[in-house]
């Protein structure tokens, strides 16, 4: 069905298309960017990696369409520099309703968890994402706790997910 691809520069034209799509920012502070130009150079901060001096990893990969190669979305780690390992996804909508991002989030997770055995792994999503919480159930995460914040400027809540033992 699909596999994962770590991101290249080579990635920012053909994943465009897909990253405009407004739905993918209706429950997230992420912003569209502006432009392929904005786009690239985030694909570049990606692919350079954290800074240094941050302690944290971060990690991209392109979720593909087997058959085609076609991109789908994008998934994202981030170990912090306490070990605190978070996960996120983005699927484009003509993808949808698929089972594309729980298999992409269970390939995912065998990678991190192969990279970093043992470790707890965190998932925070708006509590008004029911399509996004279904797919971290079906993964075998399992809900924390929930947490107060903001999207788009306004309240909002957002439940935190772990995956593996508790802690960390």
């Amino acid at each position: 069905m699909i596999t994962l691809t770590a991101i290249t520069l080579d990635d920012a034209a053909p994943l465009w298309p897909l990253i405009q799509d407004p739905a993918l920012y209706t429950y997230t502070d992420d912003h569209r960017p502006p432009g392929l130009a904005a786009w690239q150079s985030r694909v570049a901060r990606w692919v350079a990696g954290a800074p240094a001096d941050s302690g944290e990893t971060w990690l991209n990969a392109v979720i593909r369409d087997r058959a085609s190669g076609a991109p789908l979305g994008l998934v994202q780690a981030t170990r912090e520099a306490d070990g605190r390992l978070w996960v996120g996804y983005r699927i484009g909508s003509t993808h949808a309703g698929r089972g594309v991002a729980t298999a992409a989030l269970q390939v995912w997770l065998q990678q991190l968890l192969a990279r970093w055995p043992g470790s707890t792994v965190w998932a925070s999503v708006d509590l008004r994402h029911t399509a996004s919480r279904r797919v971290l159930d079906k993964c075998g995460f399992v809900l924390d706790h929930s947490a107060p914040s903001t999207l788009h400027g306004a309240p909002s809540e957002d439940a935190l997910y772990r995956f593996g033992p508790p802690g960390r």
